[in-house]
């Protein structure tokens, strides 16, 4: 519920007292478990994180024989949650609080190699990805253009969200990395599967 408050509210919106009374409880008894709004922001980020990898992780566990399906699927798993990060709520929490807007930052420094470091090794495995690339390059490509992209500049000048930026940058980067059987199977048009 935090989550979903903070992304409605943004962070100047968010208060400790309105989050008490949408969780049903005291202040008193919410900073008994967070010391500060920052504590439970922090928080948040941490836990999309985490669950981001997680589920990206299970998905790639689950379907190793089909790198199309596993592909689509852990992009449909990020960009579901790099939609919520609107130009507005990024620009809001640069400005009021960029220490937590470095912590978003961080969990990209995290979870792309992690994530896509991983997805292009099981492309390369299941012949779907060149075989010829550099895989840490590679993620630390991605991780910089992802990086660059998403600042609120960058997103101003082009008009797109974070979402349609991330879901554009990969489309033009899975083209060079895929190998042409990798290619034939995927089309930029068919929207990623989401899990729920």
């Amino acid at each position: 519920m935090a989550r979903e408050i903070l992304l409605a509210e943004n962070y100047s919106g968010l208060t400790m007292d309105a989050l008490a009374s949408a969780l049903g409880m005291s202040k008193k008894t919410l900073y008994i478990h967070f010391a500060s709004k920052d504590a439970i922001v922090s928080a948040i980020i941490d836990a999309t994180g985490r669950t981001v990898r997680r589920q990206a992780e299970a998905a790639m566990a689950q379907w190793t024989a089909d790198f199309t399906s596993v592909l689509r699927t852990v992009l449909g798993i990020i960009s579901i949650n790099v939609a919520v990060l609107t130009p507005g709520f990024m620009a809001d929490i640069e400005r009021f609080a960029p220490h937590l807007a470095r912590e978003i930052e961080a969990l990209k420094d995290r979870n792309i190699p992690a994530v896509f470091g991983r997805l292009i090794e099981l492309g390369i495995a299941n012949g779907k990805v060149r075989r010829d690339v550099d895989v840490r390059f590679v993620v630390e490509f991605l991780l910089q253009t992802m990086k660059s992209l998403h600042q609120t500049e960058s997103l101003n000048r082009s008009g797109l969200t974070m979402q349609a930026a991330f879901e554009k940058a990969l489309d033009l980067f899975l083209i060079g990395l895929l190998s042409p059987e990798g290619r034939a199977e995927y089309d930029p048009a068919v929207k990623p599967r989401t899990t729920e």
